[in-house]
């Protein structure tokens, strides 16, 4: 069991790291396209990728493998916008600042509410998917 956490750990801190940190920069190359609502496949692609990796690395399930796969879903989402929004910062030559770290800056939709119609909904929609997105990381890992 122990031996199975820790290759479960590894895989997962450098799935969520390094991985989506790639994705970040192809996120980044992405978005400055006309094809920008593509950006959301490269989400599922660091989706698809982790749950089948994380899937195969133990053999009897435990419901803290679920737990984990969830936090290491969110951990490289952070990954992706951070790494994203640093080479939008070098490359419009902006300097570079430790706000851009701050977990508040990628996840507005949870943090930032106006008394704006579209903007609720947006929140919301973001809020709903992402709800969607952790269930099924959760059934999956099982």
């Amino acid at each position: 069991m122990k031996k199975e956490l820790r290759r479960f750990l590894l895989e997962g801190l450098l799935l969520s790291t390094l991985f989506a940190a790639m994705l970040g920069a192809l996120r980044f190359l992405v978005v400055f396209t006309p094809f920008a609502f593509l950006s959301l496949f490269v989400f599922v692609i660091y989706y698809m990728l982790l749950i089948k990796r994380l899937r195969g690395s133990f053999y009897v399930y435990h419901v803290w493998y679920s737990i984990l796969a969830v936090l290491f879903l969110l951990i490289g989402d952070y990954i992706m916008g951070v790494s994203s929004d640093m080479i939008t910062l070098l490359y419009s030559k902006q300097p570079l600042s430790i706000h851009i770290l701050n977990p508040i800056h990628q996840y507005t939709f949870l943090f930032y509410w106006a008394f704006d119609a579209f903007q609720i909904a947006i929140n919301l929609l973001s809020i709903f998917i992402y709800g969607i997105i952790i269930y099924l990381t959760y059934q999956r890992m099982k």
